[in-house]
């Protein structure tokens, strides 16, 4: 009669320790998540860059792009320093037109951190004068750094 028993702890411990293991693997996919970054509009995003990158706040300004084909040929973003570009628009296709225009820039490689209503991009490689000593740089530029805190895509066009 014992040995019954026994088989049953036996049966009962293993199931333990798959309901264990299963409950930790199915965890697992929890852990770590990060939930996308969003922001009301471009001035919540622009704080929200200079807290991680610290903009320097003399050369931190307005900046317009200039948008072919879209029904609003010049749109407003921000600058921190001289070399970090943000945008933010409620609508979608604003980005992903802004993201277009950059990726045919020659010159040199833009990083570029985004999601669908806003990016940040490094356009010190293909700066007008080609002097990226001579820009007033943040802090910080580590977009891909940025994008894995705030949950957002990074590309290098």
């Amino acid at each position: 009669m014992t040995q019954p028993k026994l088989l049953s702890q036996g049966s009962l411990l293993i199931a333990l320790a798959t309901l264990v293991l299963t409950g930790c693997t199915g965890m697992s996919d929890e852990v770590g998540k990060i939930e996308p970054v969003t922001f009301e509009d471009l001035e919540a995003l622009y704080e929200a860059v200079d807290d991680e990158l610290s903009c320097p706040e003399p050369s931190s300004d307005h900046y317009g792009f200039t948008l072919p084909n879209h029904e609003q040929d010049f749109f407003y973003g921000h600058t921190c320093g001289d070399s970090i570009i943000l945008a933010h628009s409620e609508d979608p296709t604003v980005i992903t037109e802004i993201q277009n225009m950059m990726a045919t820039v020659q010159g040199g490689s833009i990083p570029l951190v985004h999601n669908t209503n806003w990016l940040i991009m490094d356009i010190t490689e293909v700066a007008e004068d080609g002097d990226a000593a001579s820009l007033d740089h943040p802090e910080s530029r580590d977009l891909e750094e940025l994008a894995a805190s705030w949950g957002a895509a990074y590309s290098v066009f």
